[in-house]
């Protein structure tokens, strides 16, 4: 959104807030209204500018200057009765941006302004995550909690042990597999359950059918839906919850479908569309493979190895700094709370072989000079170290896309993201590590 304000009134609030490093015109907005009427005009009238190292990359600026608003206006929002609501919105917009971690710090650091009832508010929200796709993941375990109590209901009738009249137990029966229905096309089981289910149906409602064996047919019918349950829940190798894992955004498919990235219905690897992120603890599908590879690591008794990961990831690190042989660091260029600040191209400041595990996920895709950036991580890594380094790959490309300082649009249209400027073609990108003096194992 661009405003247009006049000089005057501009001044009369105070102009921007300059402390602030990220969403400095949202917190003049929220100003302004309280003085100002605003109008809206809605047409698109403005295409923005997003790179790579743009401002808007810039998440714990983001999560900074929304605290800054709750604590400078508090007194507003509990007017208005809507500070939880705001609350729930930045742990929302902290999971997006993988910070949940640093949003529990900052709640913690403002903590002081809350009431009794309200901190414990404020808890109930940390201790859980709060998007709409976490809420449909725990339904969907309910139902099939819903399902094993249907389905012991099922083998009692079936048993002769609950209604011993054959035309109560034949319709209580068909009640039953109604309500199973409810359970097949939320856990999206395969249609012809819910098919056999209809079928059986009919045939219960028949008092004089002596064809088939209707109750081992329901039983059956119970069976196989059991089956499919148990296949959609998993155990998240992170947390160790049952869980069903939440499917990945529709936000890449549709900005991909908008500025017509050529292929939109083909598979990414390392881009689970079901299977994609955990309800509970929030690891995605990459950092579950990762930290099941990374426990696979055997060190000696009191062997201690030294670790950097590159635009790091809660999960990981969390993982990092729970392991008693690891010595966790953190880099990046623009976020906050790393070990150090850095641009992958030039590590100057890190010695020769290093490390003994780096972890460099989704990066490549983003830098200018990627094959600079493989010579530096080359460099710092020790001899017999270990060094993940995970990018997007599309098996039907044929050759690696690649062009900086393109617009988000073209980003999108070209290279699947608005952040990439880098599209892989598998096999170029192992030669390219290669090059750069890794030995690469393909997982």
């Amino acid at each position: 959104v661009a405003m247009v304000v006049s000089k005057k009134s501009f001044q009369d609030i105070g102009g921007f807030c300059e402390v602030l490093k990220s969403l400095e015109d949202y917190e003049f907005s929220l100003r302004f209204a309280k003085k100002n009427g605003i109008g809206f005009v809605d047409e698109v009238l403005v295409i923005p500018h997003v790179s790579a190292n743009s401002v808007n990359k810039r998440y714990y600026d983001k999560l900074d200057t929304q605290f800054y608003i709750v604590k400078n206006m508090y007194k507003d929002f509990r007017y208005f009765n809507s500070l939880m609501e705001k609350m729930i919105r930045i742990k929302q917009e902290a999971e997006d941006y993988g910070c949940e971690e640093y949003f529990k710090q900052q709640v913690e650091k403002i903590s002081y302004i809350f009431t009794a009832d309200e901190k414990k508010m404020v808890e109930k929200i940390c201790s859980k995550r709060m998007t709409k796709e976490n809420e449909i993941a725990n339904s969907k375990m309910e139902l099939v909690e819903q399902f094993q109590i249907l389905k012991n209901v099922v083998s009692e009738i079936c048993a002769g042990r609950i209604l011993r009249i054959e035309k109560e137990r034949r319709n209580t029966l068909s009640e039953v597999i109604s309500n199973t229905y409810k359970i097949i096309k939320i856990l999206d089981l395969p249609k012809n359950l819910l098919n056999r289910g209809k079928k059986l149906q009919n045939v219960l409602a028949d008092n004089e059918e002596r064809k088939v064996n209707v109750f081992e047919e329901v039983e059956k019918l119970f069976e196989d839906i059991e089956e499919a349950c148990q296949a959609k829940v998993c155990i998240c190798n992170v947390c160790q919850n049952k869980v069903i894992f939440n499917p990945i955004s529709d936000y890449y498919k549709k900005n991909r479908e908008l500025y017509g990235f050529p292929y939109v219905d083909a598979k990414f690897q390392l881009e689970s569309e079901t299977n994609y992120r955990c309800p509970i603890c929030g690891a995605n599908d990459r950092d579950r493979l990762m930290i099941t590879f990374l426990n696979c690591l055997n060190t000696e008794e009191g062997e201690k190895l030294k670790m950097l990961q590159i635009a790091p990831s809660d999960t990981i690190e969390n993982w990092a700094k729970e392991n008693s042989s690891i010595l966790y660091e953190s880099t990046d260029l623009f976020l906050k709370n790393v070990t150090f600040v850095a641009d992958i191209q030039d590590l100057h400041m890190v010695e020769d072989e290093n490390y003994d595990i780096i972890v460099c996920s989704h990066v490549l895709n983003c830098v200018e000079n990627d094959k600079k950036a493989m010579n530096e991580l080359f460099r710092i890594l020790k001899p017999q170290g270990v060094c993940l380094v995970l990018v997007s790959v599309l098996d039907e490309l044929e050759k690696t896309d690649e062009e900086w300082g393109c617009d988000e649009g073209e980003n999108w249209r070209r290279f699947g993201r608005g952040d990439y400027c880098r599209l892989y073609e598998k096999n170029d990108f192992i030669v390219r590590l290669q090059e750069a003096g890794f030995t690469v194992n393909e997982l």
